[in-house]
């Protein structure tokens, strides 16, 4: 069953974080705190530790990444709802032209999973990274920005909002190093475009 009344608090939560996102050395990237309220919090988390393994796809054959792209009437279709809803500020506070929201994503990445510095998608304009939970803080993403390594730490309900509307893609990398081999780095993953579709890479 969705819970409207509790979408819509979500919303105003994952506002208010846009709104007071903090600056990095790059006017195209910024750090969020706060961003999802407590409640769709406890929510998810319970929803994490009780979902069927099936649900879980991977990314390639053999990556330690795992996710869920949609779970109709749960908390994942609550979260693509609280997302979708802040398309309008997105529109006003980050770009100069219409995006569209394409989805969102719940990943599952595994101790040891690593990707090199890359770029993302170009059909990618706007992306927002949510980390879950607990994870080691060096397990967050580095971007390169001038040739120096900027982490975004992993810290609970945090993240970054990147904006390639009017530039390239700043490089950026990850490498999970967790506590034990059974642990798991929870992240939500959504994005905004001017295309309609986004391709799988």
């Amino acid at each position: 069953m969705i819970r409207q009344k509790q979408i819509n608090s979500s919303i105003e939560s994952v506002k208010n974080a846009i709104f007071n996102c903090l600056p990095t050395p790059t006017d195209n990237l910024f750090k969020l705190t706060s961003v999802i309220d407590q409640p769709m919090l406890e929510q998810l988390r319970r929803y994490i530790t009780t979902v069927d393994l099936s649900k879980w796809q991977g990314v390639q054959q053999g990556t330690l990444r795992k996710v869920i792209s949609w779970d109709g009437d749960t908390v994942i279709e609550e979260l693509h709802l609280v997302f979708e809803g802040v398309t309008g500020l997105i529109n006003q506070q980050l770009s100069d032209c219409p995006l569209n929201f394409l989805g969102l994503q719940l990943w599952k990445d595994s101790d040891s999973y690593h990707m090199g510095y890359h770029i993302d998608n170009s059909i990618i304009d706007v992306a927002i990274q949510v980390y879950l939970f607990d994870s080691p803080a060096d397990s967050g993403t580095v971007f390169k920005i001038k040739e120096e390594e900027y982490l975004i730490p992993f810290v609970h309900n945090t993240g970054y909002v990147s904006n390639y509307v009017r530039t390239t893609c700043v490089p950026h990398k990850v490498d999970v190093h967790l506590d034990s081999a059974d642990s798991n780095r929870y992240s939500l993953y959504a994005v905004w475009s001017k295309s309609e579709k986004i391709e799988q890479e």
